[in-house]
């Protein structure tokens, strides 16, 4: 007769079993789709990303899974509030800033507006936060504009807060 132990407690890759991950919820829609079916696929390859909006989705998971070398990557040199030259100094602003203190249930794009050329656009958006301790909800609003670099990657350009 055979044993079994279940370990409830454990999150890691081998609570999955024969050491595969378990399914992760996608941050940027509420856990509505796999992570492996939505956000990850574009953290992989910027080139998927094919529409300032689908960018916002990608940069809000990259801020809730603390994937910061996305964020670095999506964001315009032109961004005078955010870019740094120096990446490591800004992995670090980003580790100790970068919404630490919370959890990114979600986000919903509002609008989408792409340039006739099609090579800018603006996105309005709500993110919302969870805090961690406290536990109470918060969102922001925010108008972001993006531009489609020669080597057909969207980035993050600015972004105004409401």
């Amino acid at each position: 007769m055979a044993l079994l132990v279940i370990c409830e407690h454990r999150t890691d890759s081998l609570a999955a079993g024969f050491g595969k991950k378990q399914p992760q919820p996608c941050p940027c829609c509420a856990g509505k789709e796999l992570y492996s079916n939505c956000c990850e696929p574009l953290h992989n390859d910027l080139l998927k990303i094919t529409t300032p909006a689908t960018l916002v989705r990608a940069r809000y998971s990259a801020f809730a899974l603390r994937q910061f070398d996305f964020i670095m990557d999506t964001t315009h040199p032109t961004n005078t509030q955010h870019f740094r030259k120096d990446r490591d100094v800004w992995k670090r602003e980003l580790e100790k800033d970068g919404f630490a203190g919370y959890k990114l249930p979600k986000v919903e794009v509002k609008e989408e507006i792409i340039a006739g050329d099609g090579k800018t656009g603006t996105v309005f958006f709500t993110a919302y936060m969870r805090h961690k301790q406290k536990k109470y909800m918060t969102s922001f609003d925010e108008k972001s504009e993006f531009s489609l670099d020669e080597d057909g990657i969207w980035r993050y350009c600015r972004g105004e807060q409401s």
